[in-house]
């Protein structure tokens, strides 16, 4: 999951659509990707996930932005050993 999020936030949005435009993936967009890859990346645990996340926070897209923050603090909690 990890390396393929860096290869989504490698490509423009235009390098998107033209990698993934005839396959299920051009429906939620290169925002709505990234946006569940901070997720997914935030619950994995993995403290590997934190640059990849830390990098979304310089998206455009205030949602990916919001999702990067939440992966964030979901590892900060799944570190801690916090629950909620």
């Amino acid at each position: 999951m990890l390396s393929w999020a860096e290869e989504i936030l490698d490509l423009t949005e235009v390098e998107f659509v033209a990698r993934y435009r005839d396959s299920a993936l051009s429906r939620p967009g290169r925002d709505g990707i990234l946006r569940n890859l901070c997720v997914g990346l935030g619950n994995s645990g993995q403290t590997a996930a934190t640059p990849v996340l830390v990098r979304c926070l310089n998206e455009e897209s205030p949602v990916v932005r919001e999702h990067a923050a939440w992966g964030l603090a979901r590892l900060d909690q799944l570190r801690s050993g916090s629950r909620s």
